[in-house]
C-alpha cells in the first residue's frame, strides 16, 4: 500500500478513535507521555556519534528480555551506539531505569514523516525488531534507505496468522524488508514462511527469554525484597502479572486457605501500572491489612498478610520468594496469559489459568515434564495452592522439573548474537568469515 494512502488511513483511524484516546488519558493518565515524540518523531538524545543500531522492543517484556542480549553486543560491538526504542510508557520507564548507559526513547507512528525524522536523525546500520513489530511504513522507510532489518526472538500465534493471512497481499511487501528472522520455534516458522515466502533468511533461534531469566532463587535483589518486606520463615503465595478480575479470586482463594493455613502470606502483583490504585481499593474496601511495596522506605520488621507490589520491574526478583505461585493474565481475561518463565526458571511451583496462548508452546513443555498445573477456575486454583501447601515435597519437585526444562532450552541468546555481529562485521562469527 502506497505510504500516502497509509497515512491517510491511519489519520482516519485515529480521528475516530480521539474520543477514546481522550477518555483514557483523562481517567487513567495513560498516552500522555511522549505523544509529541510519537506523533512526530524524535531521536533519543545522548548519541555521540558512533553508527547506530535501532532496537525496537513494544514494552516491558521485550525491553527486559533485551538485558542479555544488548549487554553482549555492547561488548562485542563497541564501534557502534545502540539505541532502543519503545511504544509503552511503562516500557520506556523500565528501559531508562534498566538501560542507563543506553539512549531511550518513544517509537514514532507509523506516519512518513515520523518515520523519516527518525530515520533520518540516528541514519543506523541496523533496524532490530523485537518478537514482532510490523509496520509498513517503518519497513518500506527502511528499505527505501537501504536499512538492513532483523526480527529477533519472532513469534507468530495462529490467531494472528489468520488475521495477517487476509491481509498477505498488503502485507507482504512490508514483509519482504526483513533481512533475516531470528525464530523461536518450528511452528512460528512455518507460519512466518507461509506469509513471506520459503526463501526468506530465518534460523530457528529458541526464545531468547530463556536466556534472560535467572535460575538461583537467591539474587542480591530478591534477598533485598525479602529483608524489605520482613519476610522468614512464612509460606508465601505470589500471584504475579494480574489482571482485573483476577486479584479479586485470588484474594477469595487466599482467604479461604488463611483459615486453614494461617501463616500464608500473598504477594500481589497487577500486570498493569494503571491499576495499581484500584487495586489498592479493592484490598480496603475488603478489611485486608496490606502494605504497598511503592510506601516502603525501611524494613519491615514482620511481613503484611498481603503485600501490594506498586512499582515496575521488580517481579523477576520476587518470584525467587515464592513457595508457590499463581501466573495472571490466564484467567478471564482473554488476554493469553503472561509469563511462566522467570518463576519456573528459580524452581517455583505454578499455576495458571486455561488462557495461555502467548506461551503456548512454553506451557505445553511445562505441563510435558510435569513443571506447573493449568486449572481451571477459583475452585481448582485453591485445591492446587492447597495441596502444594499440604504437600511440599511434591510442590518441590514440581519447582525443580521446570527449572531443569528451562535451563535445558537456553541458547538462544548466543545464536542471536552472533548472526548480529556477523551482519554488523564483529564478533567471532564475522572474524571467521574475514578470514576465509
Amino acid at each position: 500500500m502506497p505510504p500516502r494512502i497509509l497515512d491517510a488511513l491511519y489519520l482516519a483511524l485515529l480521528t475516530l478513535s480521539l474520543p477514546y484516546w481522550l477518555f483514557k488519558a483523562a481517567t487513567t493518565g495513560k498516552y500522555r507521555e511522549g505523544i509529541a515524540s510519537k506523533l512526530l518523531g524524535k531521536a533519543p538524545e545522548g548519541l555521540d556519534g558512533r553508527p547506530t543500531v535501532w532496537i525496537h522492543a513494544v514494552s516491558v517484556g521485550e525491553v527486559l528480555l533485551l538485558r542479555p542480549l544488548l549487554g553482549r553486543l555492547e561488548a562485542s560491538c563497541p564501534d557502534y551506539q545502540f539505541v532502543l526504542s519503545t511504544t509503552t510508557n511503562t516500557g520506556y520507564a523500565v528501559a531508562k531505569e534498566k538501560f542507563r548507559g543506553t539512549p531511550v526513547f518513544y517509537a514514532p507512528f507509523d506516519f512518513t514523516w515520523a518515520i523519516r525524522r527518525v530515520l533520518g536523525d540516528l541514519q543506523p546500520s541496523l533496524l532490530m525488531l523485537v518478537e514482532l513489530e510490523l509496520w509498513p511504513n517503518l519497513l518500506s522507510e527502511a528499505k527505501r534507505h537501504n536499512i538492513p532489518v532483523v526480527v529477533i526472538n519472532a513469534r507468530m500465534s495462529e490467531r494472528s496468522f489468520g488475521g495477517y493471512q487476509k491481509i498477505a497481499s498488503l502485507l507482504r511487501p512490508s514483509l519482504e524488508a526483513i533481512d533475516w528472522w531470528g525464530v523461536q520455534d518450528q511452528s512460528y516458522a512455518g507460519r512466518i514462511k507461509a506469509l513471506v515466502g520459503p526463501s526468506t533468511a530465518m534460523t530457528v533461534t529458541g526464545s531468547i527469554k530463556y536466556d534472560g531469566v535467572a535460575t538461583e532463587r537467591w539474587s542480591p535483589d530478591t534477598n533485598r525484597l525479602r529483608r524489605l518486606l520482613g519476610f522468614r520463615e512464612e509460606k508465601i503465595l505470589i500471584a504475579g502479572s494480574t489482571m482485573a478480575d483476577e486479584e479479586s479470586m485470588i484474594l477469595d482463594v487466599w482467604e479461604s486457605l488463611r483459615q486453614q493455613f494461617p501463616e500464608l502470606r500473598l504477594v500481589l502483583v497487577p500486570r498493569h501500572q494503571e491499576r495499581f490504585g484500584a487495586v489498592a481499593r479493592l484490598l480496603e474496601q475488603r478489611g485486608i491489612c496490606v502494605v504497598r511495596r511503592s510506601q516502603l522506605d525501611a524494613p519491615l520488621d514482620a511481613p503484611a498478610p498481603v503485600t501490594l507490589v506498586d512499582t515496575i520491574g521488580e517481579l523477576g526478583h520476587l518470584w525467587g520468594l515464592a513457595d508457590i505461585a499463581y501466573v495472571g493474565g490466564s484467567m478471564n481475561c482473554g488476554r493469553g496469559g503472561q509469563s511462566m518463565i522467570e518463576p519456573a526458571a528459580v524452581g517455583v511451583p505454578c499455576c495458571f489459568g486455561p488462557e495461555t496462548w502467548n506461551f503456548r508452546h512454553t506451557v505445553a513443555h511445562l505441563l510435558e515434564v510435569r513443571g506447573a498445573v493449568a486449572v481451571d477456575d477459583a475452585r481448582d486454583l485453591a485445591a492446587t495452592l492447597e495441596h502444594w501447601i499440604r504437600a511440599p515435597e511434591e510442590a518441590e519437585a514440581m519447582g525443580q522439573r521446570a527449572r531443569a526444562f528451562i535451563r535445558s532450552q537456553q541458547g538462544a541468546l548466543d545464536a542471536t548474537a552472533r548472526e548480529i555481529e556477523s551482519r554488523l562485521g564483529t564478533g567471532p562469527e564475522a572474524q571467521r568469515q574475514i578470514s576465509a
